[in-house]
């Protein structure tokens, strides 16, 4: 008896341990702890106050009330990531890019902005990654989670480039190829919409002068290769 007691008092015990009270969404998307989540976007986005960078909503709620401490961690050491969960500081050389904001009052159910941005004074036009590490503390339970923000079209509209990207070119809103093979030329927006599908012979040139200005990713599927890139409709 007093051996299933001490089995039953174990079983309790490690379910209680293997509870998280603590959950982080990121846009909505449920991040699980030990994870590590990747989000891309197309091109900055301009914030409430006119600031370029990139504004994920990142969302902490807790199944119990207590005092949490966030600490948010610059992979890479940039010095454009802000973090605003109890007062604003950006990641720097100053504060060897990682702060920990400690004490937040955090109650049952309610949610709770991790306020994670990458803010720029100017637009920036390159693709780039900011990778960071978080970790939450409540009751003595950790959250942790690794966040790749970036900016890159390609991987925002879903695509992955495989292949060599020498024998396609973009130039005067003409796009130009010489491939080993006949093909298939889709291209889409950054929102992942195809706008344009075309077979193609092994040389050649497409015109998108007629398409909306903007940024573009062509996709052009031979038989043995597949090639991918951004264009910018001029």
């Amino acid at each position: 008896m007093k051996k299933l007691y001490s089995l039953f008092a174990a079983i309790i015990c490690a379910a209680s341990l293997s509870a998280q009270n603590m959950a982080v969404t990121i846009d909505g998307h449920s991040i699980a702890n030990g994870s590590t989540y990747e989000k891309y976007y197309a091109e900055e986005e301009l914030d409430d106050m006119d600031v370029y960078g990139l504004y994920p909503k990142f969302i902490l709620t807790s199944k119990v009330n207590g005092n949490c401490d966030a600490t948010l961690v610059s992979i890479d050491k940039a010095d454009d990531v802000a973090f605003c969960f109890n007062g604003c500081e950006f990641l720097n050389a100053g504060n060897n890019y990682s702060f920990t904001h400690s004490g937040k009052v955090v109650r049952k159910g309610e949610e709770y902005d991790l306020g994670i941005h990458v803010q720029h004074d100017n637009k920036w036009t390159e693709n780039y990654t900011r990778e960071l590490n978080l970790t939450l503390v409540q009751k003595g339970e950790t959250f942790t989670c690794k966040i790749i923000l970036g900016v890159d079209p390609e991987k925002a509209a879903g695509i992955n480039s495989v292949g060599s990207k020498k024998t396609v070119s973009f130039a005067n809103n003409t796009l130009t190829f010489n491939i080993a093979s006949a093909a298939t030329v889709s291209l889409y927006s950054v929102t992942g919409t195809e706008v344009l599908k075309k077979d193609i012979s092994t040389a050649g040139s497409i015109s998108l002068s007629t398409l909306p200005k903007g940024v573009y990713i062509y996709k052009v599927n031979g038989a043995s290769k597949t090639y991918t890139g951004k264009v910018v409709v001029k």
